[in-house]
């Protein structure tokens, strides 16, 4: 049976186990790499 993370420890963006975890004021949490990216994206 493969391994199920509990959302709370899974990243908004990827869907894995959070790496470097930062978490939004509205309570998401990302992946350092991934809200860096999602941010840089957003610039554009």
């Amino acid at each position: 049976m493969p391994f199920k993370s509990h959302p709370k420890y899974c990243c908004e963006a990827c869907q894995l186990v959070l790496c470097k975890p930062r978490q939004t004021e509205c309570g998401h949490r990302f992946c350092e790499t991934c809200i860096k990216d999602l941010l840089r994206y957003e610039k554009r």
